[in-house]
């Protein structure tokens, strides 16, 4: 059935014409066709509806008979059939006709000849005339000349140039009947239509031809028959409400083109219209209509006359390239360019290049995928998979460059999303739940969808579908609207850029520079005369942040690291997880991947959004705690902060953010450069004086060394302040975790897996676990461990197991002190109400821990320095210097305190507080507690429980002084208790439990007296034989203990004549060892005596001879 729409078309476009041509048809052409005896029952029989309406004109018959019957003249009885024909070619061929027209549409047609468009000597003036018909004015006369359309395009043979230019090609590819008289049903304009779909096979003057009967049919859809009987049913269910002309309904159909509930007849119809329009621009009536004047303007059809097509592709890049270089285009124009850019990415047969050039993979590797968009993304997989699987076959270089040119030419960023039917089959349900609010260009959405690359709420189909796109845009910045735009200017400045857009004779992205990667470069270089403007830096940031999610979107490093990937990463597919790979491998890459690698790694360190793991794990952490540190718009200060975070007590970073902290950590101990705050603040330091090194840890240690150094040398710092800083927060990560210091976690390995499995890394726990355990490590990890306590001892912010289980007690009673000296704080204040549990069971850890060594007593060491080179030198001549001298040097000093030798005030001032907090707590004296563990379990099992509880009242050592008066302390424990008693005497703050018993009597009774030297002890004494009951009960009872203590102190302590040291050794549980070692000595002098004798009493003899 004809719609309503076309019945109504039909009837008025025959009214018309009859009224214009009704006084010449009887004269010209004879009787009309109605009433011929050849036609007469024809006409009755086909044309009931217009039979008994009157004298029926010819143009209304013949409109009855093309309009209803696809098959042309079909249902004619051979004599019509003849008749009819005849009629129609006398029409648009007899001279007269010619002479009419002229009458009709006179002044148009004049302007047509004046301007020398066509000529009245031409035998094909008429279709000449319709192929000009835009610039009739008359509407009378347009009506009549679309008639004559009509019926010039429903046989070749009414064209009588297009006719002699074709004959050869029609009978090469059977495109129609060559005796125009035959009787054989043939579609109207079949002729026409099977050589516009072998118009690239055409000669050239058929071709030529051909492509100006498309233009000619480009107004309406009517004047291309094949097209009109095909989508007659479509035009009613989509179109209905178009009216024809101006190419409307073509344009109407078209849109709805991939619509399943199209007639596949009409689909490939018009896809048969659409391949014409590819290879003649003019055969689209939109762009005619509104481009004409840009394309002459930008000179896009290079002067081109009605002797040569002019290619769409060549229209829209011109075009393309006018609008990118910022000179106006029509709106209306651009519309159009839309509509064509997005048909060529929806079906691949309307780009010739294409079918051309990739027949065979489309054939062999995409099997004949089909339109939608379908095959074109399937050969863009093809090409974007081969590069890692070399085995697959291969897509050929034709091919290749034939999809970069149609990704061009339809500039993909600029169309919207949905133009491609593959992706917005693939992520509209991802574009709809968290892109829906995007307004803009097509490249909008993608920036929306690429953020989503590796999440959960990523479909994998979404996913692949979108990094096919991406391959193509990553080798071409051309395809990024949003990046070209802003970044042109530079690009062409420092990166060698063409000034066009594109130009036919532009170079492939495979052959020519990349531009991409030079502004990546351009992007942080530190010369600020080459610094790119703001607005692209903003751009090459954005697109730098979402090509991260895979190394494939970014060809610099992907050429140079394929054989690594293949290698290393085969594996390795998720997002961000290349990269990773790459990084972990980096010293086993080949040197161009390392080098590339390692610049982006740097790249990365200065903005974190290149590192999409920890964008994806840390992303609402990053919201929620280091709003601050994005706000100040300094990336390196978000990873710092992202660290600080990761490292404080009550962390609330989950575990995955964690984790991807960690990894991004370790990768950056390769390479100093990989800390990007760090990069920046010692990258002169590191020049200077440590140039040889790169890996952060040798970098560190050097710098750290130099510090120090300057430092106690006190002539100024080399290392800057800045850089100075730097360098103590790494040596903090280094150790809150092993995994950060390379050289501890290599000769901890197996300490570490015997003594602290199931210790987690961070906060300092492994390490703090490997300390408590210092006695049964390795050598190696024991040296390790010794070094990170003196570092940690000089400098209190390393320490992280302080900083996590002490930080609220350091805000509330350390304020003011200086952080590397917050420990000392912390023990003084220890004993303060409200002090917290975990803190004072560590500072008391650190307390033991430095009394085994006083090099991890920095104030102890500093203050005896000198004190320990006079008395205590011998003690480091025979103990190796990574090692603990189980507090050797203090007893040493002790022991210089207790015989008044000369120290220096501030050693002495420093010992007498260690021998306070040592009598209050013996864990704080290990010789002590080596010396004495039998004795202490025998005799004081219940006080170093107590102790153990971290009750500090010195319980032990006066439970041992009770034991050393009963006589039951032997060897080495009965001498250094006989010490501690003698200390007592030496200053009675040496006995702090003295001085506190006794601390009202000092006042009232020795308040004259001068401390030091025993003086206060002696008062005390006076007081305790001469009148006792003058003092308080509990230090009476003390001092009378003390007067026994003392009394038997003296002799054991420090033993002088050899009566004494007979009596040492006699009640030593060891003597036995001590007269075994006499024996030998003994048998050796007396063995060597023998032997040197009887060589003696020879050697006179000899003599005397």
């Amino acid at each position: 059935m004809v719609n309503s729409t076309e019945m109504k078309n039909s009837s008025m476009y025959c009214i018309l014409a009859s009224l214009l041509i009704i006084g010449i048809e009887a004269d010209a052409f004879g009787p009309p066709i109605a009433e011929t005896k050849e036609c007469k029952e024809d006409v009755q029989r086909l044309c009931e509806g217009l039979v008994g309406k009157g004298t029926l004109s010819n143009l209304a018959v013949l409109d009855c008979l093309q309009e209803f019957k696809k098959e042309d003249d079909m249902d004619l009885s051979p004599p019509c059939h003849t008749y009819v024909w005849n009629f129609k070619f006398n029409l648009t061929q007899d001279n007269r006709f010619i002479e009419a027209a002229q009458d009709s549409c006179g002044e148009d047609i004049a302007e047509i000849q004046d301007k020398k468009m066509c000529s009245s000597d031409d035998g094909d003036f008429l279709s000449c005339v319709i192929e000009h018909r835009d610039m009739v004015k008359k509407g009378r006369c347009q009506n009549f000349l679309n008639k004559m359309a009509t019926i010039l395009f429903s046989d070749f043979h009414y064209m009588k140039r297009f006719a002699a230019a074709c004959v050869d090609d029609i009978n090469k590819l059977k495109c129609g009947r060559l005796d125009p008289k035959e009787t054989k049903g043939v579609q109207q304009g079949s002729t026409i239509e099977c050589l516009s779909k072998h118009v690239r096979e055409l000669s050239s003057e058929c071709h030529l031809q051909t492509l100006r009967i498309a233009e000619m049919q480009a107004d309406d859809y009517h004047l291309d028959r094949a097209v009109y009987f095909a989508c007659r049913d479509d035009r009613e269910n989509f179109c209905r409400q178009i009216l024809a002309g101006d190419g409307r309904v073509y344009k109407c159909l078209m849109k709805n083109k991939m619509d399943p509930t199209l007639s596949q007849e009409c689909r490939e119809q018009l896809t048969r219209r659409q391949k014409l329009i590819s290879q003649d621009f003019k055969a689209s009536k939109g762009l005619v209509k509104f481009c004409s004047d840009d394309i002459k303007k930008y000179d896009c059809d290079m002067g081109s006359n009605k002797q040569k097509a002019v290619q769409l592709s060549r229209i829209l890049v011109c075009l393309e390239n006018a609008i990118h270089k910022g000179q106006p285009v029509a709106n209306e124009c651009q519309s159009e360019m839309l509509e064509h850019r997005e048909s060529l990415l929806q079906d691949y047969r309307l780009s010739p290049e294409i079918v051309t050039n990739c027949e065979n993979e489309i054939k062999n590797l995409c099997h004949a995928k089909g339109i939608g968009g379908k095959t074109i993304h399937c050969l863009m997989r093809k090409i974007r998979n081969q590069r890692r699987r070399p085995e697959v076959e291969r897509v050929s270089d034709r091919c290749l460059r034939s999809v970069e040119d149609l990704l061009r030419e339809t500039d993909t960023g600029t169309i919207t999303w949905e133009a491609d039917p593959v992706l917005k089959e693939a992520c509209q349900s991802v574009v709809d739940r968290y892109c829906s609010r995007i307004r803009g260009n097509g490249q909008r959405v993608i920036s929306c969808l690429m953020t989503k690359i590796g999440a959960e709420e990523m479909t994998s189909f979404c996913e692949s579908t979108l990094m096919e796109i991406q391959y193509f845009a990553s080798r071409d910045f051309r395809l990024d609207p949003q990046l070209y735009d802003k970044c042109h200017s530079d690009a062409t400045k420092f990166c060698s850029a063409p000034q066009e857009w594109l130009s036919l004779k532009d170079n492939t992205p495979e052959t020519s520079p990349l531009v991409l990667p030079c502004l990546y470069r351009y992007a942080y270089h530190p010369d600020s005369d080459k610094k790119l403007k703001d607005e692209c830096l903003v751009e090459i940031r954005r697109v730098m942040r979402e090509r991260a999610a895979s190394v494939e979107l970014q060809p610099d490093i992907e050429d140079l690291c394929l054989k690594d990937l293949t290698i290393f990463c085969l594996n390795k597919t998720g997002k961000g997880e290349e990269m990773l790979c790459l990084q972990e491998n980096l010293e086993k890459l080949s040197d161009a991947c390392e080098e590339a690698v390692s610049q982006f790694t740097e790249d990365e360190s200065e903005d974190i959004q290149l590192n999409p793991i920890i964008v994806q794990a840390c992303g609402a952490f990053l919201d929620s705690h280091c709003e601050t540190a994005q706000d100040s718009g300094d990336e390196g200060e978000v990873m710092t902060c992202l660290i600080e975070e990761k490292m404080a007590a009550g962390s609330k970073m989950n575990s995955k953010c964690k984790q991807a902290i960690e990894h991004h950590q370790l990768i950056s101990m390769k390479n100093y450069k990989f800390t990007f705050k760090f990069k920046q603040a010692c990258k002169e330091s590191v020049e200077l004086l440590c140039p040889m090194s790169r890996r952060k840890a040798d970098v560190v240690a050097c710098l750290s060394e130099r510090i120090r150094n300057d430092t106690m040398e006190g002539f100024g710092h080399k290392v800057a302040k800045d850089c100075r800083r730097q360098v103590k927060s790494l040596l903090f990560q280094f150790h809150e975790d092993i995994n950060l210091n390379e050289e501890l976690k290599t000769v901890c390995t197996n300490d570490r897996n015997s003594y602290c499995r199931n210790v987690t890394s961070g906060q300092g726990q492994v390490i703090e676990c490997l300390k408590a355990n210092r006695k049964n490590l390795s050598p190696g990890c024991h040296k390790a461990i010794f070094n990170i306590e003196k570092e940690e001892m000089e400098d209190n912010t390393l320490d992280a197991s302080l900083n996590h289980f002490c930080g609220n007690m350091k805000r509330v009673h350390c304020m003011g002190v200086e952080e590397e000296e917050v420990l000392e704080c912390l023990k003084d204040k220890r004993q303060e109400p409200g002090f917290d549990e975990d803190c004072f069971k560590l500072v008391i850890r650190r307390m033991v821990d430095q009394s085994l060594d006083i090099r991890l007593d920095p104030l102890f060491y500093n203050s005896c320095r000198l004190d320990i080179q006079k008395h205590c030198s011998e003690i480091y001549k025979t103990t190796p210097n990574e090692v603990e001298l189980k507090g050797q040097v203090t007893q040493c000093l002790k022991d210089s305190f207790v015989k008044k030798e000369s120290l220096t005030a501030p050693c002495e001032n420093r010992l007498r507080k260690v021998i306070q907090e040592s009598v209050l707590d013996s864990r704080l004296d290990p010789v002590l507690r080596e010396s004495c563990s039998f004795e202490m379990s025998q005799f004081c099992s219940k006080e170093i429980e107590d102790e153990g509880r971290n009750k500090e009242d010195g319980s032990v050592e006066e439970c041992l002084k009770k034991a050393f008066l009963a006589k039951q302390l032997r060897g080495s424990c009965n001498v250094l208790v006989a010490r501690l008693v003698e200390a007592s005497k030496v200053d009675i703050q040496a006995d702090p439990i003295l001085h506190k018993a006794c601390s009202k009597d000092l006042l009232t009774k020795c308040n004259s007296i001068m401390p030091g030297e025993g003086r206060l002890v002696n008062c005390l004494m006076v007081h305790v034989t001469s009148n006792p009951s003058s003092l308080d009960p509990p230090c009476k009872e003390l001092l009378e203990l003390r007067v026994k203590l003392f009394d038997s102190s003296q002799k054991i302590a420090y033993p002088e004549t050899l009566e004494q040291v007979y009596e040492q050794v006699a009640n030593s549980p060891s003597k036995l060892y001590f007269l075994a070692m006499i024996l030998v000595v003994f048998s050796i002098v007396f063995v060597f005596g023998l032997f040197f004798g009887r060589a003696t009493k020879r050697y006179k003899e000899l003599k005397s001879r």
